[in-house]
């Protein structure tokens, strides 16, 4: 991933939690039914009033009651303040907007926006999904298009699997001089802005349960998906960096088998985190091992500088979708 900054994730603080998170309460019957009271610091927290509708649902053993939003929930809006010459802070703080699930920022300068600043967060707007500048008079408004349900979390690891899949050749073929690293430059950017959307979706369905089970995600596979965003997204950044390695000219043969076995691995490993299926992931040990085994073989009949590296860096490739294969034991609910 191009980082010009280094991302600083905080939380932002709502005033939800300031209520405390649980309290003992018994069911009162009423007529027919069971009734139990809703804390007066959990209705204030959340805005409800009496005559509110709440939407109760039934997971498991765990009863849910949630303040029913209707057709469409509101959006969330924040107003950040540029200050000249802090353009790496304000960075920061915009990209932790769109993280904790902000649909509207507002950007305001009690000096006039610097062209520099600018210039950033139009670059900003094509790092992460979804997100457009669509207001320019004075204040700048960045708003979040993109609707929650319109690219499901599997999809959304699906395309970073794919994509992850086409660096690491493109990436290759740039170390052994036959292709040029802009490819995988890019493609980059493309597995970026789907992490980006993935942590955002999954931290506002880890805060709104009722987005979750639209979702169709239970809190310990909402982990699980972070996790292997994650490590997709690091099997991006180790592509990059091979791309940029130095050239071989040598070792072509060797090394597309060993390209070959990374793909194999991954592709069991992709496998095994969907079906939550063992023996995949027993494959995918295996498939790593075989890889080990090559690389070992490739070094000890060369033993270059550069070959070091690009072995090095495919093998780190086959750690990440290792532990990728790992996240698909069974979960217990």
């Amino acid at each position: 991933m191009s980082k010009p900054y280094q991302y600083c994730i905080h939380s932002i603080h709502i005033d939800m939690y300031q209520a405390p998170r649980t309290e003992l309460r018994r069911l009162q019957r009423s007529g027919g039914s069971l009734v139990v009271a809703v804390p007066h610091a959990w209705a204030k927290a959340l805005g409800l009033k009496k005559g509110d509708p709440l939407e109760a649902r039934i997971e498991g053993r765990v009863l849910l009651l949630l303040p029913w939003k209707g057709a469409q929930a509101a959006r969330r809006s924040i107003s950040l303040r540029y200050a000249q010459g802090q353009e790496g802070a304000f960075y920061n703080e915009l990209v932790a907007a769109y993280l904790d699930g902000y649909d509207d920022i507002r950007i305001s300068a009690e000096k006039g926006m610097a062209e520099g600043a600018r210039q950033l967060i139009r670059a900003l707007t094509s790092k992460l999904l979804g997100l457009e500048l669509v207001e320019e008079d004075g204040e700048l408004l960045l708003r979040v298009m993109a609707d929650a349900s319109g690219l499901a979390p599997e999809q959304a690891l699906r395309r970073m699997h794919v994509s992850t899949l086409k660096m690491q050749r493109w990436a290759l073929e740039a170390a052994l001089g036959r292709e040029e690293p802009k490819k995988v430059l890019d493609e980059d950017e493309v597995v970026d802005r789907l992490y980006f959307y993935l942590v955002r979706l999954l931290r506002g369905a880890a805060s709104d349960p009722s987005l979750a089970l639209r979702l169709g995600l239970s809190p310990l596979r909402l982990l699980d998906f972070r996790v292997a965003s994650q490590l997709l997204e690091g099997i991006g950044d180790k592509a990059v960096a091979l791309a940029q390695a130095p050239r071989l000219g040598h070792e072509g043969e060797g090394l597309l088998r060993l390209l070959a076995l990374l793909k194999e691995g991954q592709e069991q490993a992709f496998g095994a985190f969907l079906s939550r299926d063992m023996g995949r992931t027993l494959a995918a040990h295996e498939t790593y091992e075989r890889a080990r085994e090559l690389a070992g073989t490739l070094l000890s009949s060369n033993r270059g500088a550069e070959l070091a590296v690009v072995c090095s860096l495919l093998l780190d490739i086959a750690g990440l979708w290792v532990d990728l294969a790992d996240l698909a034991g069974p979960l217990r609910e």
